[in-house]
């Protein structure tokens, strides 16, 4: 409340500050009149950014990933203006996208990698050719700005076959990547557990298990 802020010394940037009320279907937007700050009433939004993911009124996370992705494309477009691919060693290239675009796109990835296609298909039991799974991997929205990358790099065309571009490149779908920093989360969150610590986000991994939420079957079956 204003008065618990006045006490300690805090200020709400009132401008940053929304509520978010969450419905399956994500057409309704539902506002929430028992939120106040004084006497105002803080207004409920369809989808709200916080530390880099945004969050939507229907629980997906396809917007959060479209915004990541056009992140991605700035930071890729920067990199393309920046070098000549002619003149720098194909390798250090692959290094440049790995510190400069990898960390933009797999932001807050453990929280939403479990949902993504990449994912689908290395978990579900696919009964599928490699060759189609591939292909379903590549329409992963952040695969696709990583095979755009790999075709700059090793310049072919846009419409080259995505699996010789993995070949040739030495490089792996960047959601193996994604995966990596999603199991190192859920191993720090079992040792949180395991200590029996009372940080916040101990808690909210116990509800995962308990009520056996989307995010830990997903994280389960990759551990397996």
């Amino acid at each position: 409340s204003s008065g618990i802020n006045a006490e300690w010394g805090l200020k709400v940037n009132i401008k940053k500050t929304a509520v978010l009320v969450f419905n399956a279907s994500g057409r309704k937007l539902l506002e929430s009149e028992s939120l106040v700050y004084g006497n105002m009433v803080i207004p409920s939004v369809r989808e709200y950014c916080y530390l880099g993911t945004t969050f939507s009124i229907s629980g997906s996370m396809k917007t959060n990933q479209a915004q990541l992705r056009m992140k991605g494309l700035r930071a890729y477009f920067s990199l393309k203006n920046s070098i000549d691919v002619t003149s720098i060693d194909k390798t250090a290239i692959l290094k440049l996208h790995d510190s400069l675009i990898l960390p933009v796109v797999s932001c807050g990835c453990q929280v939403w990698l479990p949902r993504t296609q990449l994912m689908k298909c290395l978990t579900e039991d696919y009964k599928k050719a490699d060759k189609e799974v591939l292909s379903a991997i590549a329409r992963d929205p952040m695969e696709n700005l990583h095979l755009s990358l790999l075709k700059w790099t090793l310049g072919v065309r846009k419409r080259t076959a995505n699996i010789p571009i993995w070949g040739d490149s030495g490089r792996c779908p960047i959601g193996t990547q994604m995966i990596k920093l999603l199991v190192d989360f859920h191993n720090r969150l079992v040792l949180l557990d395991d200590a029996n610590s009372t940080h916040i986000v101990r808690h909210a991994f116990i509800e995962q298990v308990n009520l056996g939420l989307e995010w830990y079957p997903a994280v389960k079956a990759t551990l397996r």
